[in-house]
């Protein structure tokens, strides 16, 4: 009976081990793939993470997944690998699947405690903010006396609050999220990242800067690489949204130095798309250069983020394309190097990146049907003024209501003063013979002239979507305080590996 219950594969088994042990990898792996088991398959899985081949790692697990929502599986350590490296890959539903199968079973209680950690996280990932405060609140008060635990939770719960109150506009909750931040920093100092980002978030930039700066008087963070270029990381963000660009990109180029040190290959794509939206922030569509924006646009494709980074910084990263191709087409659009047929493309480049429904300008016309019907089929939705200066048409704008179209038929002098007088925003002035136009000086510096009125709309709608894209999608996303890193090759939220293979009962 005793030689039945031997496991089978014992012999490719230890071996598959023995390499791992010494880190042969490759060799290990590929004794592992001649054993057709589950055992054999997770192993592989954690021997990928190691070798850091994020997409074969999420082949892999996907084919495991399937086997496991289909099958009991008694072994607890299994599933906590499982729920370790769907964490690791942002695979969000696949890891709460996998901590309630694994919390159902006799795992260890500082298994369990961890298991709920990354269940909350992961609510917070899929924006149940509610739920992840729960699962946190939860958690049986005696694990509350084991340090890094209590440190964890008060840090998880003050990214909850947070972004709760960020999303729902909650100053109270707010407040909760910096006491809970403090907490944390109180007990671990690897969390000040965290509680500074948390006051960047809410623009207390000077807060902000003041707890960094603190911070890095500390020895416990000083002698830490990690943490200490993590917190001059940030220190950069803020000074940049306080206007201190020469500050900022001296410590954005201390941060690129320390991820080559470490080949940490998704903390400098951060700092790419960070350093690239902060030149954006900083210069005007007339400082930006062609050869800035080519190389802005090179910079980023060669800094392509992996699997193990957040998924915010995916979004962000294929948002950013999207916007340095817009800029980049509208740029030659005004230089004269794209013809003028071609305006549609930059609206979709920008459109991809923004996702929007409607662009809102402000119009003053003449001949109101006419241009309603122009810019519904812009996707446009106008808002018609009339000349009388008592209606003071700038109170119609809109927080995204940026740019002045002005259409008109005729252009009666009276016109221009008007426009001379109210409008602060730069205008797109459309006339049958544009040679003819008195534009008065104050006027001429904000002014694009076009006698094709189809042009005119268009670029209106261009320079609206290029405002809305710098107030709104070039802002700061805060999302490697989490939990830093000092094993994984990026900075994720779910870091480090798993030094230990699944040895099956009866090896």
């Amino acid at each position: 009976m005793e030689a039945e219950k031997e496991y089978k594969y014992k012999d490719v088994f230890n071996q598959a081990v023995k390499h791992f042990k010494k880190k042969e990898f490759y060799k290990a792996l590929e004794y592992f793939q001649k054993i057709p088991d589950i055992y054999a398959i997770v192993n592989q899985c954690i021997i990928i993470d190691r070798l850091g081949l994020d997409e074969e790692l999420a082949t892999r697990l996907s084919y495991a997944m399937k086997w496991f929502k289909s099958n009991d599986c008694n072994d607890y350590r299994i599933w906590w690998v499982l729920v370790f490296l769907n964490h690791k890959i942002q695979k969000f539903e696949n890891v709460i699947l996998c901590v309630n199968r694994s919390l159902a079973l006799n795992m260890p209680e500082d298994w369990q405690i961890e298991a709920l950690i990354r269940k909350g996280y992961c609510l917070e990932a899929l924006k149940k903010f509610g739920k992840a405060i729960k699962t946190y609140q939860e958690i049986p008060e005696k694990y509350l006396s084991i340090h890094p635990f209590k440190a964890e939770i008060y840090h998880g719960l003050g990214h909850f609050y947070n972004e709760r109150g960020n999303f729902k506009k909650s100053i109270a909750d707010i407040k909760k999220a910096e006491n809970y931040m403090k907490k944390a920093a109180d007990l671990n100092s690897i969390y000040y990242p965290c509680l500074g980002t948390i006051h960047s978030e809410n623009k207390n930039y000077h807060k902000a800067l003041r707890i960094f700066d603190e911070a890095l008087q500390k020895i416990e963070i000083r002698s830490d690489d990690h943490i200490y270029n993590e917190i001059l990381f940030y220190k950069a963000d803020a000074l940049s949204w306080l206007g201190d660009y020469t500050t900022a990109y001296e410590l954005f180029n201390a941060f690129e130095n320390y991820c080559n040190k470490y080949d940490n290959r998704d903390g400098k794509t951060h700092c790419t798309v960070y350093r690239i939206e902060t030149q954006l922030r900083e210069k005007t569509m007339l400082e930006i250069t062609l050869n800035d924006l080519k190389s802005w646009m090179n910079l980023l494709e060669t800094n392509k983020p992996s699997l193990y980074i957040n998924k915010s910084i995916h979004v962000e990263w294929r948002k950013l394309g999207y916007l340095l191709e817009g800029i980049h087409n509208l740029k030659r659009l005004l230089e004269g190097i794209l013809p003028e047929n071609e305006i549609s493309k930059v609206a979709d480049s920008f459109k991809n990146a923004m996702k929007i429904s409607k662009i809102e300008v402000l119009t003053l016309t003449d001949d109101p049907q006419n241009v309603i019907t122009l810019l519904s089929e812009e996707n446009c939705s106008p808002k018609i003024i009339s000349e009388d200066i008592k209606n003071n048409g700038q109170k119609l704008l809109g927080y995204h209501d940026v740019w002045l179209v002005i259409l008109f038929k005729q252009c009666p002098p009276r016109f221009i003063a008007w426009i001379a007088e109210n409008a602060e925003k730069t205008i797109i002035l459309y006339h049958k013979d544009s040679t003819k136009i008195d534009i008065p000086p104050e006027v001429k510096r904000k002014t694009f002239i076009t006698p094709n009125i189809n042009d005119a709309i268009a670029t209106a709608s261009l320079l609206s979507l290029y405002d809305i894209l710098r107030k709104d999608l070039i802002k700061p996303f805060f999302l490697f305080g989490l939990a830093p890193t000092t094993q994984a090759p990026s900075y994720s939220a779910q870091t480090g590996w798993i030094d230990e293979l699944i040895i099956p009962e009866g090896l």
